[in-house]
């Protein structure tokens, strides 16, 4: 379970509003994953997995948008060349992030459906703890200094 409190937030109301969104995707991926333990529920693992995935996805977008547009606006070089490399190293982030769910796609997921979703859960819990909190936390010293 992932919950959700302030040291999440990063002041930028969008941003916090879909990351809010994909932590509570993420807890109904995990009330999913506990149930299969009971039943299979594959289809509906399923159906979480992909809304998240697609989510995840346009939220991705979404942040980069705002960073694209925050460094057209800068004048100062080195500012610029600092945002840069935020930029690259978030969007790099951001790629990882999908190509690992993708490979979990990948798997035969029905065929090993308790051990595959508990190490997806534990994956997406701790990578967007992580992310959030080391890589987005850092968003607003980009954005707010274009306001």
């Amino acid at each position: 379970m992932f919950r959700w409190n302030n040291s999440f937030e990063t002041g930028i109301v969008e941003v916090d509003k879909q990351h809010f969104h994909l932590v509570s995707l993420l807890n109904e991926l995990n009330e999913e994953v506990v149930h299969q333990l009971q039943y299979d529920n594959y289809d509906k693992i399923m159906a979480v997995l992909l809304e998240l995935k697609e989510y995840t996805e346009e939220h991705f977008s979404d942040e980069e948008g705002l960073m694209k547009d925050a460094m057209e606006k800068i004048n100062d070089e080195v500012k610029l060349a600092e945002f840069w490399s935020y930029f690259k190293n978030h969007k790099k982030e951001h790629f990882s992030f999908v190509v690992k769910i993708k490979a979990i796609f990948d798997k035969d997921i029905d065929e090993q459906q308790e051990e595959i979703s508990v190490e997806l859960v534990a994956f997406l819990i701790d990578w967007l703890k992580n992310h959030i909190l080391n890589i987005d936390q850092q968003l607003p010293n980009y954005i707010a200094t274009q306001k």
